[in-house]
Protein backbone atom coordinates (compact mmCIF):
# COMPACT_ATOMS: atom_id res chain seq x y z
CA UNK A 1 0.00 0.00 0.00
CA UNK A 2 1.51 3.17 -1.27
CA UNK A 3 2.35 6.33 0.93
CA UNK A 4 2.96 9.32 -1.16
CA UNK A 5 6.32 10.73 0.01
CA UNK A 6 8.45 11.45 -3.64
CA UNK A 7 11.33 9.44 -4.33
CA UNK A 8 14.63 9.99 -3.36
CA UNK A 9 18.06 8.18 -4.93
CA UNK A 10 19.66 5.75 -3.73
CA UNK A 11 21.90 5.80 -0.73
CA UNK A 12 25.13 3.64 -0.26
CA UNK A 13 24.53 0.74 2.60
CA UNK A 14 26.29 -2.12 4.10
CA UNK A 15 26.98 -4.70 1.65
CA UNK A 16 26.08 -7.86 3.41
CA UNK A 17 23.28 -9.97 2.96
CA UNK A 18 23.79 -13.07 5.25
CA UNK A 19 26.47 -13.97 7.58
CA UNK A 20 29.42 -15.53 6.27
CA UNK A 21 28.46 -18.33 7.13
CA UNK A 22 25.93 -18.82 5.15
CA UNK A 23 27.69 -17.45 2.12
CA UNK A 24 26.32 -14.56 -0.20
CA UNK A 25 23.16 -16.25 -1.63
CA UNK A 26 23.13 -19.42 0.61
CA UNK A 27 19.09 -19.64 1.31
CA UNK A 28 17.77 -21.37 4.85
CA UNK A 29 17.23 -25.09 4.89
CA UNK A 30 14.56 -26.90 7.07
CA UNK A 31 16.73 -27.63 9.39
CA UNK A 32 17.41 -24.55 10.74
CA UNK A 33 13.52 -24.23 11.78
CA UNK A 34 13.91 -27.69 13.83
CA UNK A 35 13.12 -27.66 17.48
CA UNK A 36 13.41 -23.51 18.29
CA UNK A 37 13.18 -21.52 15.34
CA UNK A 38 13.26 -18.61 17.49
CA UNK A 39 17.32 -19.36 18.08
CA UNK A 40 18.02 -19.82 14.94
CA UNK A 41 17.30 -15.85 14.41
CA UNK A 42 14.38 -16.50 11.62
CA UNK A 43 10.57 -16.26 12.58
CA UNK A 44 8.17 -17.63 10.00
CA UNK A 45 4.28 -16.77 10.73
CA UNK A 46 1.10 -17.69 9.17
CA UNK A 47 -0.64 -15.13 6.86
CA UNK A 48 -4.66 -14.97 6.36
CA UNK A 49 -6.40 -14.90 3.05
CA UNK A 50 -8.92 -12.78 1.53
CA UNK A 51 -9.91 -13.60 -1.80
CA UNK A 52 -6.29 -13.47 -3.10
CA UNK A 53 -6.12 -9.19 -2.97
CA UNK A 54 -5.54 -8.92 1.06
CA UNK A 55 -3.14 -11.32 2.90
CA UNK A 56 -2.76 -10.35 7.17
CA UNK A 57 -0.97 -12.02 10.12
CA UNK A 58 -1.26 -11.32 13.47
CA UNK A 59 1.21 -9.26 16.09
CA UNK A 60 1.01 -8.88 19.64
CA UNK A 61 0.56 -5.49 21.17
CA UNK A 62 1.11 -4.09 24.59
CA UNK A 63 2.35 -5.54 27.86
CA UNK A 64 -1.46 -7.62 27.70
CA UNK A 65 -0.02 -8.83 24.20
CA UNK A 66 -2.95 -8.07 22.59
CA UNK A 67 -3.91 -9.67 19.60
CA UNK A 68 -4.22 -7.59 16.46
CA UNK A 69 -4.51 -8.51 12.35
CA UNK A 70 -2.35 -6.15 10.15
CA UNK A 71 -1.09 -6.48 6.46
CA UNK A 72 2.77 -6.50 6.12
CA UNK A 73 3.07 -3.97 3.58
CA UNK A 74 5.80 -3.19 1.91
CA UNK A 75 5.08 0.19 0.56
CA UNK A 76 4.92 1.65 3.89
CA UNK A 77 6.79 2.77 6.39
CA UNK A 78 4.13 3.39 9.88
CA UNK A 79 2.81 0.43 11.90
CA UNK A 80 -0.75 1.67 13.08
CA UNK A 81 -4.00 0.63 14.83
CA UNK A 82 -7.17 1.87 15.40
CA UNK A 83 -7.34 2.81 19.40
CA UNK A 84 -10.94 3.04 21.48
CA UNK A 85 -11.20 6.75 20.16
CA UNK A 86 -11.09 5.83 16.47
CA UNK A 87 -14.00 7.77 14.28
CA UNK A 88 -14.94 6.42 11.20
CA UNK A 89 -12.78 3.30 11.51
CA UNK A 90 -13.49 0.14 9.32
CA UNK A 91 -15.87 -1.55 10.86
CA UNK A 92 -14.04 -4.98 10.51
CA UNK A 93 -11.51 -3.13 12.79
CA UNK A 94 -10.80 -4.35 16.44
CA UNK A 95 -9.82 -1.56 18.60
CA UNK A 96 -6.97 -1.26 20.93
CA UNK A 97 -7.22 0.21 24.27
CA UNK A 98 -4.11 1.31 25.08
CA UNK A 99 -5.17 1.67 28.45
CA UNK A 100 -4.35 -1.61 28.92
CA UNK A 101 -0.81 -1.90 28.29
CA UNK A 102 1.08 -0.52 31.20
CA UNK A 103 4.07 -0.05 28.59
CA UNK A 104 1.92 2.32 26.47
CA UNK A 105 3.11 6.04 26.37
CA UNK A 106 1.50 8.38 23.86
CA UNK A 107 4.95 10.32 23.03
CA UNK A 108 2.95 13.24 20.55
CA UNK A 109 1.34 15.91 21.04
CA UNK A 110 0.02 16.64 17.37
CA UNK A 111 -1.59 13.98 15.19
CA UNK A 112 0.25 12.87 12.09
CA UNK A 113 -0.97 11.83 8.76
CA UNK A 114 -0.16 9.05 6.78
CA UNK A 115 -1.82 8.82 3.36
CA UNK A 116 -2.60 5.53 0.93
CA UNK A 117 -3.54 5.28 -2.36
CA UNK A 118 -7.15 4.43 -1.24
CA UNK A 119 -7.52 5.77 2.04
CA UNK A 120 -6.05 8.05 5.13
CA UNK A 121 -5.37 7.74 8.95
CA UNK A 122 -4.59 10.18 11.25
CA UNK A 123 -3.35 9.22 14.93
CA UNK A 124 -0.37 10.45 17.58
CA UNK A 125 2.38 8.90 17.63
CA UNK A 126 2.82 6.38 20.54
CA UNK A 127 5.28 3.36 22.05
CA UNK A 128 4.28 0.67 23.14
CA UNK A 129 5.54 -3.58 23.18
CA UNK A 130 5.23 -5.26 20.20
CA UNK A 131 5.79 -9.01 20.15
CA UNK A 132 5.77 -11.74 16.88
CA UNK A 133 4.85 -14.19 19.16
CA UNK A 134 2.57 -14.65 22.23
CA UNK A 135 4.12 -15.35 25.50
CA UNK A 136 6.90 -15.81 24.10
CA UNK A 137 9.46 -12.63 25.35
CA UNK A 138 12.62 -13.19 23.40
CA UNK A 139 10.05 -11.99 20.26
CA UNK A 140 8.85 -8.75 21.91
CA UNK A 141 10.14 -5.30 20.92
CA UNK A 142 10.49 -3.05 23.60
CA UNK A 143 8.88 0.90 23.39
CA UNK A 144 8.16 0.37 18.96
CA UNK A 145 7.25 3.54 18.06
CA UNK A 146 3.47 3.43 16.29
CA UNK A 147 0.57 5.41 15.55
CA UNK A 148 -2.27 4.80 17.87
CA UNK A 149 -5.45 6.16 15.18
CA UNK A 150 -8.56 7.99 15.94
CA UNK A 151 -9.44 9.19 13.18
CA UNK A 152 -9.66 6.41 9.41
CA UNK A 153 -11.19 7.80 5.84
CA UNK A 154 -12.10 5.36 2.98
CA UNK A 155 -10.32 2.33 4.34
CA UNK A 156 -14.05 0.81 4.45
CA UNK A 157 -12.71 -2.29 2.86
CA UNK A 158 -9.77 -3.42 4.87
CA UNK A 159 -10.32 -6.82 6.49
CA UNK A 160 -8.16 -6.37 8.96
CA UNK A 161 -7.47 -4.08 12.02
CA UNK A 162 -4.26 -2.18 10.83
CA UNK A 163 -1.37 -1.78 8.97
CA UNK A 164 2.73 -2.59 9.54
CA UNK A 165 5.34 -0.92 7.02
CA UNK A 166 7.69 -3.33 5.81
CA UNK A 167 9.60 -0.29 3.43
CA UNK A 168 13.30 0.03 3.03
CA UNK A 169 13.38 3.22 4.09
CA UNK A 170 11.58 5.22 7.08
CA UNK A 171 10.38 7.74 3.93
CA UNK A 172 10.85 10.73 5.43
CA UNK A 173 8.93 10.08 8.69
CA UNK A 174 9.26 9.37 12.65
CA UNK A 175 8.38 5.80 12.30
CA UNK A 176 11.12 2.86 13.10
CA UNK A 177 12.08 0.24 10.31
CA UNK A 178 10.65 -2.69 11.84
CA UNK A 179 13.19 -5.04 10.43
CA UNK A 180 16.01 -2.76 12.06
CA UNK A 181 14.36 -3.22 15.48
CA UNK A 182 14.05 -7.05 15.00
CA UNK A 183 17.53 -6.90 13.95
CA UNK A 184 18.92 -4.66 16.94
CA UNK A 185 16.90 -6.54 19.50
CA UNK A 186 18.49 -9.63 18.20
CA UNK A 187 15.18 -11.42 17.47
CA UNK A 188 16.23 -11.95 14.06
CA UNK A 189 20.12 -12.79 12.66
CA UNK A 190 19.74 -10.79 9.26
CA UNK A 191 18.30 -7.63 8.05
CA UNK A 192 15.88 -10.08 5.52
CA UNK A 193 12.13 -11.10 5.16
CA UNK A 194 10.11 -12.87 2.90
CA UNK A 195 6.84 -13.72 1.69
CA UNK A 196 4.96 -16.61 -0.27
CA UNK A 197 1.51 -15.99 -1.19
CA UNK A 198 -1.18 -18.75 -1.63
CA UNK A 199 -4.72 -18.93 -3.19
CA UNK A 200 -7.60 -19.62 -1.28
CA UNK A 201 -6.66 -23.04 -0.16
CA UNK A 202 -2.92 -22.65 0.00
CA UNK A 203 -0.91 -21.19 2.96
CA UNK A 204 0.47 -17.57 2.93
CA UNK A 205 3.41 -17.32 5.00
CA UNK A 206 6.02 -14.65 6.17
CA UNK A 207 9.61 -15.11 7.44
CA UNK A 208 11.52 -12.68 9.42
CA UNK A 209 15.25 -13.10 9.22
CA UNK A 210 15.71 -15.44 5.85
CA UNK A 211 13.84 -17.32 3.46
CA UNK A 212 13.50 -20.93 2.46
CA UNK A 213 13.57 -21.89 -1.13
CA UNK A 214 10.49 -24.81 -0.25
CA UNK A 215 7.97 -22.06 -1.32
CA UNK A 216 9.71 -22.00 -4.74
CA UNK A 217 9.14 -24.28 -7.11
CA UNK A 218 11.43 -27.36 -7.83
CA UNK A 219 14.42 -26.53 -9.18
CA UNK A 220 13.94 -22.51 -9.06
CA UNK A 221 16.70 -19.98 -7.88
CA UNK A 222 16.61 -16.86 -6.90
CA UNK A 223 16.71 -14.06 -9.41
CA UNK A 224 17.76 -11.01 -7.78
CA UNK A 225 17.27 -6.88 -8.72
CA UNK A 226 18.66 -3.88 -7.06
CA UNK A 227 16.91 -1.18 -5.96
CA UNK A 228 17.24 2.42 -7.93
CA UNK A 229 15.53 3.81 -5.56
CA UNK A 230 14.92 3.56 -1.16
CA UNK A 231 12.02 5.28 -0.44
CA UNK A 232 10.36 2.14 -1.43
CA UNK A 233 10.98 -1.61 -2.91
CA UNK A 234 11.70 0.37 -6.26
CA UNK A 235 13.21 -1.62 -9.67
CA UNK A 236 14.44 -0.88 -12.77
CA UNK A 237 11.36 -1.90 -15.44
CA UNK A 238 13.18 -2.15 -18.81
CA UNK A 239 10.33 -2.96 -21.00
CA UNK A 240 6.76 -4.72 -20.48
CA UNK A 241 4.54 -6.65 -23.24
CA UNK A 242 1.34 -8.52 -23.21
CA UNK A 243 1.04 -11.44 -26.04
CA UNK A 244 2.88 -9.48 -29.22
CA UNK A 245 1.75 -5.77 -27.84
CA UNK A 246 4.80 -4.16 -26.46
CA UNK A 247 4.27 -1.51 -24.43
CA UNK A 248 5.84 1.81 -24.95
CA UNK A 249 5.90 2.61 -21.71
CA UNK A 250 5.32 6.10 -19.37
CA UNK A 251 8.20 5.30 -16.81
CA UNK A 252 10.73 2.68 -16.11
CA UNK A 253 10.25 2.18 -12.44
CA UNK A 254 8.45 -0.58 -10.58
CA UNK A 255 7.51 -0.83 -7.01
CA UNK A 256 6.89 -4.20 -5.26
CA UNK A 257 4.27 -3.25 -2.81
CA UNK A 258 2.43 -6.25 -0.98
CA UNK A 259 -0.55 -3.48 0.02
CA UNK A 260 -1.50 -3.00 -3.11
CA UNK A 261 -4.14 -5.93 -4.20
CA UNK A 262 -3.97 -5.23 -8.38
CA UNK A 263 -1.64 -3.82 -10.70
CA UNK A 264 -1.28 -0.54 -11.10
CA UNK A 265 -0.08 1.82 -13.94
CA UNK A 266 0.38 5.03 -15.57
CA UNK A 267 -2.49 6.62 -17.64
CA UNK A 268 -0.77 6.17 -20.69
CA UNK A 269 -0.07 2.80 -20.36
CA UNK A 270 -3.05 1.75 -18.82
CA UNK A 271 -4.70 3.01 -22.25
CA UNK A 272 -2.35 0.88 -24.60
CA UNK A 273 -3.19 -2.31 -22.01
CA UNK A 274 -7.13 -1.24 -23.36
CA UNK A 275 -5.70 -0.94 -26.68
CA UNK A 276 -4.54 -4.66 -26.56
CA UNK A 277 -8.24 -5.49 -25.49
CA UNK A 278 -9.75 -3.68 -28.69
CA UNK A 279 -7.76 -5.62 -30.40
CA UNK A 280 -9.63 -8.69 -29.43
CA UNK A 281 -13.09 -7.01 -30.54
CA UNK A 282 -14.46 -7.39 -27.36
CA UNK A 283 -16.93 -4.59 -25.70
CA UNK A 284 -15.29 -2.76 -22.74
CA UNK A 285 -15.95 -0.25 -20.17
CA UNK A 286 -15.45 0.90 -16.73
CA UNK A 287 -17.49 -0.25 -13.78
CA UNK A 288 -18.22 2.62 -12.19
CA UNK A 289 -20.52 1.23 -9.64
CA UNK A 290 -19.12 -1.29 -6.83
CA UNK A 291 -15.47 -2.55 -8.21
CA UNK A 292 -13.97 0.74 -10.36
CA UNK A 293 -12.59 -2.07 -12.37
CA UNK A 294 -12.24 -2.31 -16.62
CA UNK A 295 -14.08 -4.99 -18.11
CA UNK A 296 -15.45 -6.94 -21.38
CA UNK A 297 -18.26 -8.78 -22.10
CA UNK A 298 -17.18 -12.77 -22.22
CA UNK A 299 -19.83 -14.77 -23.32
CA UNK A 300 -17.72 -17.41 -25.12
CA UNK A 301 -13.98 -16.08 -23.62
CA UNK A 302 -12.03 -17.66 -21.30
CA UNK A 303 -8.70 -17.04 -19.81
CA UNK A 304 -6.87 -18.88 -22.47
CA UNK A 305 -7.79 -16.14 -24.90
CA UNK A 306 -5.95 -13.47 -22.74
CA UNK A 307 -1.83 -13.50 -23.24
CA UNK A 308 0.23 -13.79 -19.97
CA UNK A 309 1.18 -10.10 -18.86
CA UNK A 310 5.15 -9.93 -19.36
CA UNK A 311 7.45 -7.29 -17.51
CA UNK A 312 11.41 -7.35 -17.33
CA UNK A 313 13.25 -6.03 -14.76
CA UNK A 314 16.58 -5.43 -15.00
CA UNK A 315 17.67 -8.60 -17.11
CA UNK A 316 15.10 -10.85 -15.48
CA UNK A 317 11.79 -11.36 -17.36
CA UNK A 318 8.44 -12.16 -15.14
CA UNK A 319 5.22 -13.63 -16.51
CA UNK A 320 1.34 -12.77 -14.83
CA UNK A 321 -0.66 -15.38 -16.23
CA UNK A 322 -4.07 -14.18 -17.22
CA UNK A 323 -5.68 -16.63 -14.54
CA UNK A 324 -4.29 -14.12 -11.68
CA UNK A 325 -4.86 -10.40 -13.44
CA UNK A 326 -8.95 -11.69 -14.92
CA UNK A 327 -11.50 -12.41 -12.92
CA UNK A 328 -14.62 -14.02 -14.65
CA UNK A 329 -17.80 -13.39 -13.19
CA UNK A 330 -21.45 -13.28 -14.94
CA UNK A 331 -19.97 -13.62 -18.32
CA UNK A 332 -17.58 -10.25 -17.62
CA UNK A 333 -14.06 -10.17 -17.71
CA UNK A 334 -13.08 -8.55 -14.72
CA UNK A 335 -9.66 -6.97 -15.58
CA UNK A 336 -7.32 -6.41 -11.98
CA UNK A 337 -4.89 -3.78 -13.72
CA UNK A 338 -5.66 -0.59 -12.98
CA UNK A 339 -4.43 3.08 -13.73
CA UNK A 340 -3.18 5.60 -11.54
CA UNK A 341 -2.69 9.37 -12.09
CA UNK A 342 0.49 11.39 -10.91
CA UNK A 343 0.75 14.57 -10.36
CA UNK A 344 4.72 14.53 -11.55
CA UNK A 345 5.59 14.14 -15.43
CA UNK A 346 5.80 10.53 -14.90
CA UNK A 347 5.21 7.96 -12.49
CA UNK A 348 6.15 3.92 -11.97
CA UNK A 349 3.80 0.80 -12.00
CA UNK A 350 3.49 -0.71 -8.92
CA UNK A 351 3.01 -4.94 -8.62
CA UNK A 352 0.84 -5.97 -5.81
CA UNK A 353 -0.67 -9.18 -4.77
CA UNK A 354 -1.66 -10.27 -7.99
CA UNK A 355 2.24 -10.65 -9.31
CA UNK A 356 3.46 -11.68 -6.10
CA UNK A 357 1.08 -14.95 -5.60
CA UNK A 358 3.25 -16.09 -8.20
CA UNK A 359 6.13 -15.26 -7.00
CA UNK A 360 8.38 -16.34 -3.74
CA UNK A 361 9.61 -12.91 -3.12
CA UNK A 362 12.87 -12.33 -0.81
CA UNK A 363 13.30 -8.44 0.21
CA UNK A 364 16.73 -8.08 1.46
CA UNK A 365 17.65 -4.71 3.14
CA UNK A 366 21.59 -5.26 3.07
CA UNK A 367 22.23 -5.09 -0.23
CA UNK A 368 19.30 -3.48 -1.02
CA UNK A 369 18.04 -6.04 -3.32
CA UNK A 370 14.87 -7.85 -4.14
CA UNK A 371 14.40 -11.64 -5.05
CA UNK A 372 12.28 -13.86 -7.11
CA UNK A 373 11.62 -17.34 -7.31
CA UNK A 374 8.68 -18.49 -9.05
CA UNK A 375 6.12 -19.95 -6.30
CA UNK A 376 4.20 -22.76 -5.97
CA UNK A 377 1.35 -21.62 -6.24
CA UNK A 378 -1.05 -23.11 -8.80
CA UNK A 379 -4.46 -20.67 -9.77
CA UNK A 380 -7.62 -23.07 -10.37
CA UNK A 381 -9.78 -21.97 -12.36
CA UNK A 382 -13.60 -22.31 -12.39
CA UNK A 383 -16.54 -21.32 -14.38
CA UNK A 384 -19.31 -22.69 -12.04
CA UNK A 385 -21.01 -19.19 -11.88
CA UNK A 386 -21.02 -18.73 -15.22
CA UNK A 387 -22.65 -22.39 -15.75
CA UNK A 388 -25.54 -21.58 -13.33
CA UNK A 389 -26.00 -18.15 -14.66
CA UNK A 390 -26.42 -19.64 -18.11
CA UNK A 391 -28.52 -22.28 -16.37
CA UNK A 392 -30.80 -20.28 -14.54
CA UNK A 393 -31.06 -18.15 -18.10
CA UNK A 394 -32.20 -21.63 -19.96
CA UNK A 395 -34.44 -22.38 -17.13
CA UNK A 396 -35.90 -18.93 -17.02
CA UNK A 397 -36.48 -19.18 -20.91
CA UNK A 398 -37.99 -22.86 -20.78
CA UNK A 399 -40.43 -21.87 -18.46
CA UNK A 400 -41.09 -18.78 -20.08
CA UNK A 401 -41.41 -20.61 -23.48
CA UNK A 402 -43.92 -23.14 -21.37
CA UNK A 403 -45.69 -20.33 -20.58
CA UNK A 404 -46.08 -18.42 -24.03
CA UNK A 405 -47.23 -22.13 -25.53
CA UNK A 406 -49.53 -22.72 -23.03
CA UNK A 407 -51.28 -18.91 -23.39
CA UNK A 408 -51.67 -19.80 -27.25
CA UNK A 409 -52.75 -23.12 -27.05
CA UNK A 410 -55.63 -22.11 -24.21
CA UNK A 411 -56.11 -18.80 -26.53
CA UNK A 412 -56.96 -21.34 -29.85
CA UNK A 413 -58.75 -23.60 -27.53
CA UNK A 414 -60.87 -20.74 -26.78
CA UNK A 415 -60.87 -19.57 -30.43
CA UNK A 416 -62.24 -22.87 -31.56
CA UNK A 417 -65.14 -23.43 -28.88
CA UNK A 418 -66.08 -20.11 -29.59
CA UNK A 419 -66.50 -20.87 -33.85
CA UNK A 420 -68.21 -24.03 -32.79
CA UNK A 421 -70.58 -22.34 -30.58
CA UNK A 422 -71.21 -19.60 -33.21
CA UNK A 423 -71.71 -22.64 -35.92
CA UNK A 424 -74.53 -24.45 -33.94
CA UNK A 425 -76.33 -21.51 -33.25
CA UNK A 426 -76.83 -20.36 -36.54
CA UNK A 427 -77.65 -24.66 -37.07
CA UNK A 428 -80.57 -24.34 -34.44
CA UNK A 429 -81.91 -21.28 -35.68
CA UNK A 430 -82.39 -21.95 -39.31
CA UNK A 431 -83.93 -25.25 -38.49
CA UNK A 432 -86.16 -24.24 -35.98
CA UNK A 433 -87.28 -20.92 -36.50
CA UNK A 434 -87.97 -20.74 -40.48
CA UNK A 435 -90.08 -17.61 -40.31
CA UNK A 436 -87.05 -15.41 -39.43
CA UNK A 437 -88.79 -14.75 -35.98
CA UNK A 438 -85.81 -14.49 -33.95
CA UNK A 439 -85.67 -15.98 -30.27
CA UNK A 440 -83.17 -16.33 -28.36
CA UNK A 441 -81.05 -19.76 -28.45
CA UNK A 442 -79.90 -20.97 -24.97
CA UNK A 443 -77.45 -23.92 -25.59
CA UNK A 444 -76.10 -26.14 -22.66
CA UNK A 445 -72.36 -26.77 -24.06
CA UNK A 446 -71.60 -27.97 -20.27
CA UNK A 447 -73.26 -31.27 -21.15
CA UNK A 448 -71.39 -33.08 -24.38
CA UNK A 449 -74.32 -35.26 -25.10
CA UNK A 450 -76.71 -31.97 -25.53
CA UNK A 451 -74.10 -30.80 -28.79
CA UNK A 452 -75.75 -33.14 -30.90
CA UNK A 453 -77.31 -30.94 -34.12
CA UNK A 454 -80.59 -33.09 -33.92
CA UNK A 455 -81.57 -32.17 -30.49
CA UNK A 456 -82.14 -29.00 -31.63
CA UNK A 457 -85.82 -27.70 -30.82
CA UNK A 458 -85.55 -29.58 -27.24
CA UNK A 459 -83.35 -26.13 -26.29
CA UNK A 460 -85.40 -23.53 -28.53
CA UNK A 461 -87.56 -21.47 -26.43
CA UNK A 462 -90.09 -19.51 -28.67
CA UNK A 463 -94.09 -19.43 -29.96
CA UNK A 464 -94.76 -21.72 -32.49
Amino acid sequence: MKQEPELIPTKPRNQRIFSTAHGPEQQFTNELYADDDIKKGVIEKDLQNYYNVQYYGKLFMGSQQEEMTLIFDTGSSWLWVPSQNCKDCHTKAKLYDTKKSYKYRQVGTTPLNVRYGAGNVWGYKSQDQVCLEKNKPETCIINYNFLAVDQATDLSGLQCDGIIGLAPSTQFTQSDLFIDKLFMNGIINERVFSISFGGQDEKSKIIFGGYDLKYARENQSLTWNTLVDINYWTLQLNSAKIGNYQFKLDTNKVIIDSGTSYILMPTDDFSEFKQYLAGKGLDCSTDTGKTDLYYCSCYTTSHSDFDDLQVTIGANTYHIPSTSYLDKQNLKCYFRIQQQKFTQKSGFWILGDIFLINYYAVFDYENLRVGFAGSTYVAKVTYWKDILLVISILTAFSGFTCLLISFFKDKFQKNARKFTIQQKTQECELSENPLGRYQPIQLNFDAEESRDKNNCSSKYIGSQ
